[in-house]
Parts: C-alpha cells; sequence; structure tokens
C-alpha cells in the first residue's frame, strides 16, 4: 500500500488549531499533565501523525488515543524518577560533587546494612570524635568490647564495599 501523501502545512495548522483544546484538556485534566509538558506532548503527537504511513480514517479518534497514550507513558516515566532535594543539584555542579554524591551514597547504602550498635559505635568513634574509653563508660562495656566492636564493624564494611 502506498504511503498517504503528507498534509500541507496548512492542513496540519488547521488540524492542530481544531484539536489543540480537547487534547489540552485531556492532558492537563484527565492526567493531570502540567500545561507545558502538555503541550510538548501535543507536538510529539502531530509529529507522529505527519509522519505516519498508514491512511488514517478517524483523525479525531486517532489524536485522542494518541494524547492518552503519550500521557499515559509521561506518567510513568514520570513514576520512575525521583525529586532530588534542592541542595543536590548545588553539590553536583561544585569541583568534585559527583564524587562525593557517590561516595556518600554508598557510604549511606553501607551503613544501612549494619546494626544499630555497629552504627551507632562507629558514629561515635568517627564522626562525634569520641575515645573508646568514653564510650565503654557511657555503654557500660569495657574498652576492649568496644574495641572488637569497632574492628568487626569496620571488618562487615569491607566486605559489604567488596
Amino acid at each position: 500500500m502506498p504511503r498517504p501523501a503528507t498534509p500541507s502545512a496548512d492542513a496540519l495548522e488547521a488540524l492542530y488549531n481544531e484539536h489543540r483544546v480537547l487534547l489540552l484538556y485531556i492532558a492537563t485534566h484527565k492526567f493531570h499533565v502540567p500545561d507545558d509538558e502538555a503541550e510538548t506532548l501535543l507536538h510529539d503527537v502531530f509529529l507522529s501523525y505527519m509522519l505516519k504511513d498508514t491512511l488514517v480514517e478517524n483523525v479525531r479518534s486517532w489524536l485522542v488515543a494518541s494524547t492518552c497514550n503519550a500521557c499515559r507513558s509521561w506518567l510513568r516515566r514520570r513514576r520512575r524518577t525521583i525529586e532530588l532535594p534542592p541542595h543536590v543539584e548545588e553539590e553536583l555542579l561544585s569541583p568534585g560533587g559527583e564524587e562525593s554524591m557517590v561516595r556518600t551514597y554508598l557510604i549511606r547504602q553501607t551503613l544501612g546494612k549494619l546494626t544499630a550498635k555497629q552504627c551507632d559505635i562507629l558514629q561515635r568513634h568517627y564522626l562525634d570524635g569520641e575515645t573508646a574509653n568514653e564510650i565503654a563508660s557511657s555503654l557500660g562495656r569495657t574498652v576492649r568490647g568496644v574495641e572488637k566492636s569497632i574492628f568487626a564493624a569496620l571488618q562487615r564494611v569491607r566486605r559489604l564495599l567488596e
């Protein structure tokens, strides 16, 4: 079957103007797509219509169905993305920021696999600067026991990072 003739620019503009309000309404009200994103989706739908290599019998139905499919696809992509806190972009753009973010992520993931006691002891020793003596006296444990806990936690971190 031969490819149908591409509609003229005037015919496409008339078609766009005729269906624009309806298609934007579907995108923004039915699918809750933001206005600027809806406009972009509409342009993609009309581009697909222009490039279509088969004859479309009911143009309005095709445009509505294509708009709904484009919105569903947009929603699926959006669901897979995570909103980052505002400070993250600044941190990523700073010199060495990407490496710092990856390092922070790895540390958080690794520490999340430790027990609460291991995390507490490592935090107090390395981040808060407490000595093994101070930790032992506050926990009612021996200094040797705290040192063994620190060593065991560090060994587990090394195994997790390998």
